[in-house]
């Protein structure tokens, strides 16, 4: 935001817009056999996120697609009416 030439401190216009570009990649690393991780990338509503695959525990890699898919999913109701705030995105996520 930048500061507007108007007498009170707390007006704000809103700043040109910002050029964003992402970009994820997860690996198995070298002690598990599979990829458990899962990730998001969603620059239309500037949220990513890593879901980690719970360190070999079993299903791990089912917890991790899990979160991933309820984000994507919450995600995809902000654009429809009511729009809600991303945290209330999460909120559901983890119900």
């Amino acid at each position: 935001l930048q500061r507007m030439n108007s007498p009170g401190p707390d007006e704000f216009a809103p700043s040109p817009a910002l050029a964003l570009s992402a970009a994820a990649a997860t690996s198995a690393g070298r002690v598990r056999p599979t990829n458990e991780d899962r990730h998001l990338v969603d620059s239309d509503h500037a949220c990513f996120a890593i879901a980690d695959g719970i360190g070999g525990l079993p299903y791990g890699e089912r917890a991790s697609e899990c979160a991933i898919r309820c984000l994507v999913r919450e995600l995809a109701r902000l654009d429809a009416p009511p729009a809600r705030p991303l945290d209330q995105v999460v909120a559901a996520c983890h119900q």
